[in-house]
């Protein structure tokens, strides 16, 4: 099970998505400090301290797809790298860091539908009660599918 508390008084902070990016050294001597299914002392957030970051943020947890870091009152959301993704997953599984080298990761800004508040999906839409009995009007229909046209061929 991993921790999901970033630090004490996290619930009158305010949460905001980042609007710039943000890149990160991580090399294999986060690995020996660092806490395996703890996103707050995992190898990520040990490559936070060593980073120039550091000095200006109070926190940070690491998830698979969104890492929160606390500055100065507010929680600044960033997109977790793809390229990154198995790592953490290995090492909250294993214990095992297997990134030989020092490697750079950017944080980047959460997608449009990722953002709090940001639009939904096409279909939620769809998906709202709309007859009034209280039940998903999607749920017996078949999905949106693409047509495809057939293609004759030449003679």
């Amino acid at each position: 099970m991993i921790k999901s508390t970033l630090l004490p008084g996290v619930e009158s902070c305010k949460v905001v998505d980042a609007t710039r990016s943000l890149t990160i050294k991580v090399a294999p001597k986060h690995h020996r400090a660092a806490v395996q299914c703890d996103g707050n002392h995992c190898v990520v957030a040990k490559a936070f301290d060593d980073s120039n970051v550091g000095e200006f943020y109070e926190g940070v947890e690491v998830g698979i797809t969104i890492t929160k870091v606390k500055v100065a009152g507010k929680i600044i959301r960033y997109t977790t790298p793809v390229a990154l993704r198995p790592y953490i997953r290995e090492f909250d599984r294993t214990g095992k860091w297997n990134l030989p080298k020092e490697a750079e990761f950017t944080f980047t800004p959460p997608s449009p539908t990722a953002r709090l508040g940001g639009r939904p999906s096409r279909w939620t839409k769809h998906r709202e009660n709309t007859d009034g009995s209280g039940r998903d009007s999607m749920k017996h229909r078949a999905s949106p599918t693409r047509r495809i046209s057939r293609v004759r061929e030449a003679a």
